[in-house]
């Protein structure tokens, strides 16, 4: 008798279901409910039990895989996100690849094709900036944080913060506490996130009857532009008491120039979209927006599971707050 069948057979014994209700949850094939599912996913943890995955491709078309695409792997936003959904997806059952896409959408066909020729049950993609076309070959994909600047051919769905409000609710702060002269460090790559933060830091210094102190638009993944940047600024003499700052390493970058330069942030705050590992242990300091990042990656599991079981999407977009 195969290893498969007796087992599952002691997991419905021990779970206390069918054996069909653990083929489905093996499989990912049909209803079953959340509380049923991590029953029955606690016994086979603790039978150290594996299903075959070459036997669910053939049953179900596709392998447990999932390929997550992110744009920068160093960054700390991103690898918390890989490691929350990876956890998700192995507690599922299912293994991740993943690939650092670097803005490059060359590259990133490249990989979905690969996905597709593995069979993979989805993708998990922050989309690079632009507006050139990717083909998902038909797979499943959740999208997090950016809108897809193409066509979208696959069952999809988006998950993504409300970046407009959380950058208008930090700046209209600062205004408050008395920030008037505000320097905006945008994203020159235009993706949806860097101009959603931007409109709401504008929109909060226009209500306020202000002007910014100065708005450049550099590249999101590099501190260095932002140090250039804000250095030069401050060198030709451009009035400022905050900085705000659409991405994590754009805020680095700036808090450099201010540190070099031996400005507190009594002088020149800093407000910053994303939370650096080291601000959120006190190390660093800034005025930070935390982004929902764990919630939005398991939400981004759960919907890749559910479009995996053949299930279209309750919503076709999940919108996050920022606080």
């Amino acid at each position: 008798m195969g290893k498969e069948k007796i087992s599952m057979r002691e997991i419905s014994r021990l779970s206390g279901v069918s054996i069909a209700t653990v083929s489905r949850i093996v499989h990912q094939n049909g209803r079953f409910s959340a509380e049923t599912e991590h029953r029955v996913r606690e016994v086979m943890r603790n039978l150290s039990y594996t299903p075959d995955p070459i036997a669910q491709g053939m049953r179900l078309k596709h392998l447990p895989i999932v390929g997550m695409i992110v744009p920068d792997i160093l960054d700390d936003r991103y690898g918390l996100m890989l490691r929350t959904a990876q956890r998700r997806l192995f507690e599922a059952g299912f293994s991740s690849f993943v690939f650092n896409a670097d803005e490059h959408a060359e590259r990133v066909q490249s990989f979905i094709d690969a996905m597709a020729g593995q069979r993979c049950s989805g993708l998990i993609y922050v989309p690079e900036a632009g507006t050139c076309q990717v083909d998902l070959k038909g797979i499943p994909t959740a999208f997090v944080e950016r809108r897809p600047a193409f066509e979208v051919n696959s069952p999809h769905v988006q998950i993504v913060m409300d970046d407009r409000a959380a950058s208008y609710r930090a700046v209209k702060e600062a205004i408050r506490k008395g920030r008037k002269r505000i320097i905006l460090l945008g994203d020159r790559t235009r993706n949806s996130s860097g101009q959603d933060r931007m409109a709401g830091a504008k929109q909060a210094l226009e209500e306020a009857g202000l002007e910014p102190a100065a708005e450049l638009y550099l590249n999101p993944l590099k501190s260095t532009e932002a140090i250039s940047a804000l250095r030069e600024l401050l060198d030709q003499g451009t009035q400022a008491d905050a900085v705000f700052c659409v991405t994590v390493r754009l805020t680095i970058g700036a808090m450099s120039v201010l540190k070099e330069k031996s400005i507190v942030r009594k002088q020149i705050d800093v407000l910053g979209m994303g939370e650096h590992r080291l601000c959120k242990y006190g190390l660093i300091e800034y005025h930070s927006v935390s982004e929902p990042l764990e919630e939005m990656a398991c939400a981004a599991v759960d919907s890749i599971l559910n479009m995996a079981r053949g299930e279209a999407p309750d919503e076709t977009e999940l919108v996050f707050s920022c606080c």
